[in-house]
């Protein structure tokens, strides 16, 4: 009824309000200058998609497969571009030493085990230590499985001080996760919530981390396909609440693991006119740098001082033998 009165409205009449909604001018205008809803790219060039502010973020892969690094990757290079600065509970990369050290690699692109041949210097290690936790902020709980309503809460003290990008990894270790109460419910309920949490604050960065099932039909030895996010437990109550969905990926895990490939797939886009369309993009982990790269050898962080020869750098389908390692 509301929609034939507006169409049949004569002219001059002014329009009936009811629970019509249409922006302003101002609004149209700042939309169309891209501040409305501004895109922040995650820092690969060759990667066509940026996050929304507010926008619920999945990410997922297979265990080991290095969707951690990823993520912190992605903060990082966010952290350089836009100084976005993150809080992140992460229970499965404590204790926090080896968090940081892992970090301090990505952010020098030299490794912090003595063993290796390009261990960090020690003034490197402190200035890269430094960049580190003013980018990064780790929160932990007395207790090994903490509710995503305490996490958020916690968060809620971060974005105080100036955070405003927020890494719950993984899902799976929550309270929430482990309760009695059915899955898809509490996925639901858990989505919604972190939904209502980053849309009143209106200009956060909220990433999940959440391990898929076991792929169906893969023989043991054998290389699982790219899994869809329908593929995750309960994946499409996942895709109803969460905005975008990022999969993280080893090809050839089980059958070549020193193949370097990774892919980074973009399996769910909400808003693609702004936010990139979706793709699956072939990568380059060069465990040396510890840094995903793309096919030019490039990424959002800074250039490593003193880098490895390009010869240790193979091109993505060109795997390393393993008794040829650098380290």
């Amino acid at each position: 009824m509301l929609t034939n009165e507006l169409l049949t409205a004569a002219p001059g009449t002014p329009e009936p309000t009811g629970h019509v909604i249409r922006p302003t001018i101002d609004q149209m205008r700042s939309y169309w200058r891209g501040e409305r809803l501004p895109r922040f790219d995650i820092g690969w060039n060759r990667i066509d998609f940026g996050l929304l502010q507010s926008n619920l973020v999945l990410v997922s892969g297979y265990a080991n497969h290095g969707k951690g690094t990823m993520v912190r990757q992605i903060a990082l290079q966010m952290y350089y571009k836009y100084r976005t600065k993150w809080a992140f509970w992460s229970p499965e990369d404590m204790p926090e030493e080896y968090f940081y050290a892992d970090i301090i690699h990505m952010i020098s692109g030299k490794s912090t085990e003595k063993h290796h041949n390009n261990y960090i210097s020690e003034p490197e290690y402190l200035e890269a230590f430094q960049t580190a936790t003013d980018a990064i902020k780790l929160i932990d709980f007395e207790t090994d499985m903490p509710s995503v309503r305490m996490i958020l809460d916690q968060f809620d003290v971060m974005y105080k001080s100036g955070i405003r990008g927020f890494v719950l990894d993984p899902f799976n270790n929550t309270e929430d996760a482990n309760s009695d109460q059915a899955y898809d419910k509490t996925i639901r309920e858990v989505g919604l919530m972190i939904r209502k949490w980053a849309r009143n604050k209106g200009d956060v960065f909220p990433i999940v981390v959440t391990h898929p099932k076991s792929p169906n039909g893969v023989k043991s030895g054998e290389d699982a396909k790219l899994p869809s996010y329908n593929e995750l437990h309960y994946g499409s109550d996942w895709g109803k609440i969460f905005d975008d969905i990022i999969i993280y990926h080893h090809p050839t895990f089980n059958t070549n693991k020193s193949d370097c490939t990774r892919i980074i797939s973009l399996a769910k886009v909400k808003k693609q006119k702004i936010s990139g369309k979706r793709d699956d993009f072939y990568m380059h982990w060069n465990y040396v740098v510890n840094r995903i790269l793309d096919d030019e050898y490039k990424c959002g962080l800074p250039d490593v001082k003193d880098a490895p020869p390009a010869k240790l750098q193979p091109h993505p389908m060109q795997p390393i033998e393993p008794d040829k390692l650098p380290f």
